[in-house]
């Protein structure tokens, strides 16, 4: 295989799993690892194991910490699982429509589970739901910042090691 694919292919991926971290959907982490594992399958000489084994870390450490921090947002707001669940889900339908409705559709969601289901009044709903956004953006946020890492490593073992 020619090793101009083998860079497309895994810059490629790599690519299309910093938006992961952005868009929902779409596993981040786990496809920026898959770009930096291909590359060092097919180039052996340019990522060192141990880049590859710091990739594997942060990819897990990565899933951990979107579970933990959306989980203890929700449970520190006083949502509902089943709020918890929608706004989840809001932000996988959204991702469908626009960049507005990735953000916008959960704490919608989330409010309306709130208010109509669990009876809530309007403005505890709307703090319950807000909160749990908010949990959701800094989940995506944290998920950039360790992808970005992940991509740093990459480059520096890539071109300066």
């Amino acid at each position: 295989m020619p090793d101009s694919l083998i860079w497309t292919i895994s810059i490629l991926l790599i690519l299309i799993g910093l938006l992961g971290c952005i868009v929902p959907g779409i596993p981040g982490a786990p496809l920026i690892l898959l770009g930096g594992l291909i590359h060092k399958l097919c180039l052996p000489d340019l990522i060192t194991w141990w880049t590859m084994g710091a990739l594997c870390l942060l990819t897990a450490l990565t899933s951990l910490l979107n579970l933990l921090i959306t989980g203890y947002t929700a449970q520190k707001a006083g949502a509902s699982r089943l709020a918890t669940v929608a706004a989840i889900l809001g932000a996988l339908i959204g991702l469908w429509m626009s960049l507005l409705w990735i953000f916008l559709l959960p704490l919608l969601l989330a409010f309306g589970v709130e208010y109509g289901i669990k009876r809530k009044k309007a403005t505890a709903s709307a703090l319950i739901s807000a909160k749990v956004g908010f949990g959701l953006f800094l989940s995506a946020l944290l998920q950039f910042g360790l992808a970005l890492l992940m991509v740093i490593l990459l480059i520096i073992d890539c071109f300066w090691i």
